[in-house]
């Protein structure tokens, strides 16, 4: 199956180990997506037009962790740790 250019999936990958983001990336542009990656949920945001500047009300606060702009974006969150506390934090 082939994807066109403009149904081409976007996955962004966050990992703060440069190897596991160079070996998703790869992964993913085997499959035809557009991959891009970065190393904290911070970058996340702001790769995600979400991060408003230091002065002002973060985007996502631990009060108010829903948003429409995010609500429809799927996530997948995975884990090579193996020590449980970590894996939740």
């Amino acid at each position: 199956m082939t994807v066109d250019a403009e149904a081409q999936f976007h996955v962004l990958a966050v990992d703060d180990s440069l190897m596991d983001r160079k070996l998703i990336e790869r992964l993913l542009k085997t499959s035809s997506f557009q991959v891009t990656t970065v190393d904290s949920g911070s970058k996340a945001l702001e790769v995600l037009g979400l991060k408003e500047d230091q002065t002002s009300t973060p985007a996502l606060s631990p009060e108010h962790n829903e948003s429409s702009s995010l609500k429809d974006i799927p996530v997948v969150i995975m884990s090579s740790e193996n020590v449980p506390s970590r894996i939740n934090r």
